[in-house]
């Protein structure tokens, strides 16, 4: 496995099919850039199918381009009809479009950045099964993994970057950090484990996919999580992402600059390291992590706590959606010692 930052799994793992009238387009990710192959062809995917039929029946505008994106947590349907283009998203996990349009809600008075538009929502028969759908306003925009900046770009692009994030950051709750039933504690500690104890409950279930040394591993993980977390226990909350990773922005064609912050998550008060370590999976080189951290300097033990939180955000992800990638998590455990964290004897 190369450098964990070279990719984000969740990313390198979609696959991209351009469809356009009498042309078809196959393209996936690699090295964050998108190829396209046109001597390849495909048909349209039951979920494109569906997103047409339901367009169809909701707009008369002719589809001039439909773009495919298959990821993690669902298929994302792009519809170019001018002046009517849209974003058809079925989600792959029970409650995600409910969680995914509350965090639209949630996020978007305090983004200096725009976000989608919530058009519709509903359910589809897709298969023979009911999936969640949800229709969003099109964003103009690029994929980070569609620009190559120059030097002087990429400084403007991550000032811009983190200037957006900070906004978000500073959005605090007096009442500390929120908890999954709605309430709140003053305690980071207390927050993450409740938010986190069914990943570790799977994590050390018998019918899990983890190994056994990982499960020992994750179990010590756990039993320091006072430690690791100790010296930002008790800092102001402030309103996270989720998942703020460049692959959820879009940017100026031109100037390389943010223009739109997609696809959060599990929007809520929390501590903004929580956001942080996603900020390298995507075009590392562009060293938004290391610019943020500059703007606003953290506590010491940050690094360790950087691969604390990936490896959690890891296990969440396994339990939602049944990935395991044993060397991911080997890798990231070694990271994590690299940091100086020590497990065990």
């Amino acid at each position: 496995m190369g450098e964990l930052e070279d990719t984000a799994w969740r990313i390198e793992a979609a696959r991209i099919n351009v469809h356009k009238p009498g042309k078809v387009m196959q393209g996936w990710f690699a090295d964050n850039v998108v190829h396209l192959s046109p001597e390849k062809t495909m048909a349209l995917s039951l979920y494109a199918q569906s997103a047409q039929d339901w367009f169809a029946a909701s707009c008369a505008s002719p589809i001039l381009e439909l773009t495919e994106i298959a990821g993690f947590y669902g298929h994302a349907v792009i519809i170019k009809a001018p002046p009517h283009s849209c974003v058809v998203k079925f989600a792959f996990q029970d409650g995600r479009v409910a969680k995914e349009i509350a965090a639209l809600q949630r996020l978007r008075p305090h983004s200096v950045l725009p976000m989608p538009e919530v058009l519709a929502s509903g359910v589809r028969s897709i298969g023979g099964k009911d999936v969640g759908m949800l229709v969003l306003d099109y964003l103009p925009g690029k994929a980070p993994w569609d620009i190559q900046p120059d030097a002087a770009r990429i400084v403007a692009l991550s000032d811009s970057f983190v200037e957006a994030m900070l906004h978000l950051h500073q959005q605090s709750n007096p009442a500390g950090y929120e908890l999954p039933d709605g309430g709140f504690t003053q305690s980071l500690i207390a927050a993450f484990s409740d938010w986190n104890r069914a990943a570790h409950a799977y994590s050390q279930a018998a019918d899990s996919p983890f190994s056994p040394v990982l499960r020992v591993s994750l179990q010590a993980l756990w039993e320091l999580r006072h430690d690791v977390l100790g010296p930002i226990d008790r800092d102001a909350s402030s309103l996270v992402h989720d998942d703020p990773h460049a692959g959820n922005f879009l940017f100026d064609p031109v100037t390389c600059l943010p223009m739109a912050m997609l696809d959060p998550c599990d929007v809520a008060f929390r501590h903004r390291e929580q956001d942080l370590f996603h900020l390298a999976d995507v075009r590392p080189e562009w060293g938004l992590f290391e610019r943020y951290v500059s703007a606003c300097p953290l506590h010491a033990g940050h690094e360790q706590r950087r691969w604390f939180f990936s490896i959690w955000d890891d296990v969440k992800h396994c339990l939602n959606r049944g990935w395991y990638d044993e060397d991911w998590f080997v890798a990231k455990f070694d990271r994590l010692a690299a940091s100086g964290v020590r497990l065990g004897a």
